[in-house]
Order: structure tokens, then sequence, then C-alpha cells
């Protein structure tokens, strides 16, 4: 079957979309990267605008989410329940190519989120990474677990900390490992 007319096409037709999604990743990843390194003010708003503009254009190409910059301005006018517990995890250097300036504005951002409500939780996940769910999976797997707690009844706490401890042991174990 791969030798298919169809099959073909859609194999050369995969690779050359494969190709060109990489070289947008980066010519994206450079264009912010300028912004980081811009020494004025002038310099970096012009950069910023051609950055923006080419995470425009390649929304319009399925390379990024269409609708990134709209969820972007959705999601600074949402208002959080102060009934929903919100636990947030976050780096303290997500990304290790950024400058510092950009690390402490990351950090302070979360910081401020902290503000909106009681509801809310800070965890900051030191030595992770951006993809904290992959540096240090037990961290994610036990706050979520303490979200979920006071929602059940005692006899299944107990039944789900019993098995979340079960579940530390062997990530922790997993870590030496590596």
């Amino acid at each position: 079957m791969a030798n298919h007319k169809s099959a073909k096409k859609r194999i050369r037709t995969s690779e050359r979309k494969r190709v060109a999604n990489k070289n947008a990743s980066s010519k994206i990843k450079s264009s912010l990267k300028k912004v980081f390194d811009s020494k004025n003010k002038e310099e970096a708003e012009k950069l910023y605008k051609d950055a923006v503009g080419l995470l425009d254009k390649n929304s319009t190409k399925n390379r990024i989410p269409k609708n990134y910059r709209e969820t972007v301005k959705i999601m600074k006018t949402v208002e959080y329940s102060p009934k929903i517990p919100i636990i947030n995890i976050y780096s303290e250097n997500p990304f290790s190519d950024v400058p510092e300036m950009y690390t402490n504005r990351w950090i302070k951002l979360h910081e401020e989120f902290a503000k909106i409500g009681p509801n809310v939780i800070n965890i900051v996940a030191h030595g992770s990474a951006h993809y904290i769910f992959r540096d240090n999976p037990s961290l994610v797997i036990n706050a979520i677990i303490k979200a979920y707690l006071p929602t059940v009844d005692e006899t299944q706490q107990f039944d789900i900390l019993k098995k979340a401890l079960d579940n530390s042991i062997e990530l922790s174990t997993e870590v030496i490992k590596k």
C-alpha cells in the first residue's frame, strides 16, 4: 500500500509541511530572540511588531493556533470564581535562553496572578524548565490530588492518598534510575 499513488503524495506533502513548519518555528524563535536581545526601546518596538506579524502570518497557515492573540486578550478579561481552587505551578526559569529581565517578568506575572483571590495557590517548580509535567511529574500529580481530595468522602480520600504515596515512591525510584 505504501506504493499507492495517494500514499506517495501524502508522504511528499507531509514532508514539505514538516520542513515548512520547522523553518517557520525557527524564524519565530529567531524573531523573538532579536526582540529579547535588543538594547533600546525603539528597536525593540520595531522588532516586536515584526515578530507579531510573523506570528499572525504563521497562524493563518495553521503553524500555530489561529486564535492565539484572541486567547491572550480573552484570558486577560476572565474573572475567576473564588469557589474554584486554582493551583498555579510555574518554573523559576522556564526558558534558558531568555534574558533575566524576562524571567523576572515571568515570575512577577505569576506572583500577581496569585493575588486574584484566596483560592489561588502558587507553586514554584524549582529545577524544572517550561514543561514541568515532564521534569517533575510527581509535583503535578500531587498538586492535582491536593485539589481533588476535598471533593470526595473520607474513605475515598484514604484510598487516593494511599495510591498517591505508592505513585510518589515509584516516581522517586524512576528519578534515581535516571
